[in-house]
């Protein structure tokens, strides 16, 4: 790929395995719901998904830990809870030595996410000295207030990197936000497919594929 100055990432799924987010919303919530309630915990998960569908993935409550937080009434727990979603994040084997090869090759690493804050920063934990390799990590939900990626929030990345469109390229592993979407404002695109269940023009199996395609 010529001319890419910028190799930008997306967060869960791509860099850290999505299992502790995961654990967060569908077994942590509805368990401290649970204990506040004190109710059994199936009783609590029918009720917290039935919350979450409510407001839906378009709102950017969704995301947001703290409006859950509020709304179930364990803000006084909420600390506790995302300390304990620490401990179980976990980053993908290929990403430390893929990471340490694009710095040495001199591109511009960023995070573009939609994962709120409070995951971000508890993703970069577990990145350890990984985490000083990335220039700029960005949040659609807690920057810029948009509950997607959408062409809107790639095109605040140009503008405050300074670099054109053409300039960058995006890997995640969401075929439409990750893929469609950064191609439609003129990005570079890799789908990263895992599991290999997906598939695009341009999909990549593992993040090491870097550097044979750089």
């Amino acid at each position: 790929m010529k001319r890419i100055k910028v190799v930008s990432f997306d967060l869960d799924g791509t860099i850290v395995k999505r299992k502790a987010v995961d654990f967060f919303w569908l077994e942590l919530v509805p368990r401290v719901v649970a204990e506040k309630m004190k109710v059994d915990i199936s009783y609590s998960k029918t009720l917290v998904y039935e919350e979450y569908e409510k407001i839906g993935e378009n709102d950017i409550r969704w995301y947001l830990p703290r409006y859950w937080a509020e709304r179930f009434g364990f803000t006084d727990r909420l600390d506790e809870m995302l300390r304990e979603t620490q401990r179980m994040m976990e980053v993908y084997p290929d990403v430390e030595e893929t990471i340490h090869y694009l710095y040495s090759e001199g591109y511009t690493l960023i995070i573009a996410s939609n994962a709120a804050r409070e995951f971000i920063e508890m993703s970069l934990k577990s990145l350890g000295d990984l985490s000083s390799f990335f220039k700029a990590v960005f949040s659609c939900v807690s920057d810029f207030h948009i509950p997607r990626k959408n062409e809107k929030f790639y095109m605040h990345i140009c503008s405050l990197l300074k670099v054109s469109p053409s300039e960058i390229v995006h890997i995640g592993d969401n075929p439409i936000y990750d893929y469609d979407v950064p191609l439609k404002v003129g990005f570079k695109a890799l789908l990263l497919a895992r599991e290999g269940s997906l598939k695009r023009e341009k999909t990549i199996r593992s993040l090491t594929e870097l550097k044979s395609i750089l």
